[in-house]
């Protein structure tokens, strides 16, 4: 499989936009996610990266780094990681998560950290096998 990871750029967006409705399960404004994206591919705290496959995007990982208190110093969370459901299951995730390893290795910071819904089982299980250990609990609060 020829397949290129790299930094995101501004002309993905309908891509990325289709990939996160799809993680979702809901469609987002394009107009309100075109301003969002926008913002945090330039953000120098983030790092997004994206798989391509013979000129499609056919994968995501978004990352947002912040100084955070509790841990006296730069946390990076990984916010989406999303592979197209054709793409599933073939290591691109697992390639994602190795070049954002490789963006991080440059970076000081104390952890990495990832966050997933309670229903994303599979997801969960590949965390697990890439490393990560199940150590928090989120709450959520709708307005």
């Amino acid at each position: 499989m020829d397949l290129l990871i790299r930094r995101a750029q501004a002309n993905d967006l309908k891509a990325v936009h289709e990939l996160l409705c799809e993680l979702e399960d809901r469609t987002f404004d394009l107009k309100d996610f075109a301003a969002v994206y926008s913002g945090n591919i330039e953000s120098a705290h983030n790092i997004y990266l994206v798989a391509e496959y013979a000129g499609d995007v056919v994968g995501l990982l978004t990352c947002h780094g912040q100084t955070l208190l509790h841990h006296a110093g730069p946390v990076f969370e990984i916010q989406e990681l999303i592979v197209g459901k054709e793409f599933r299951s073939m290591g691109i995730g697992k390639l994602l998560l190795g070049r954002l390893d490789k963006e991080l290795s440059g970076i000081p910071h104390e952890i990495l950290e990832v966050c997933s819904n309670v229903k994303r089982n599979r997801a969960h299980d590949f965390y697990l096998r890439e490393g990560f250990t199940r150590s928090h609990y989120k709450f959520t609060k709708p307005r």
